[in-house]
């Protein structure tokens, strides 16, 4: 599963480093017209390797029910929250989709391992 995560954000970088998106999509409010909250589930980029454009399948909770739809690549905008213990959420406002995750990758781990080398040897 890591590995498929990773994959997915290398991809995602390489294709957002291809555009100029060099300034950050605003998102809608909430409270306006027309803008619809949902929890996250997912959120995967789809391409058959035919098709010129990709899509982005996003998949939520409408009440207690899981929905999905998919919607291409250039409406999506990613945000990434800064609170690590804030929920995932997408706005949907007709085709536009704002999702709000955590990051794929965190390399700050400094802190959370606690390790004792016993022996220094050579894997073979």
């Amino acid at each position: 599963m890591k590995r498929i995560i990773v994959i997915l954000s290398m991809l995602i970088l390489a294709l957002t480093g291809c555009d100029d998106n060099t300034k950050e999509q605003t998102a809608p409010k909430e409270n306006e017209e027309g803008v619809k909250r949902y929890d996250l589930v997912y959120a995967e980029v789809l391409n058959n390797g035919d098709d010129e454009s990709m899509s982005m399948e996003v998949g939520y909770k409408n009440g207690n029910k899981l929905e999905s739809k998919r919607y291409d690549t250039e409406n999506v905008t990613e945000h990434i929250l800064k609170d690590e213990k804030a929920k995932p959420y997408a706005l949907i406002k007709e085709k536009e989709v704002h999702i709000f995750r955590h990051p794929y990758i965190i390399f700050d781990n400094e802190g959370e391992f606690d390790a004792k080398v016993d022996n220094k040897s050579v894997v073979k």
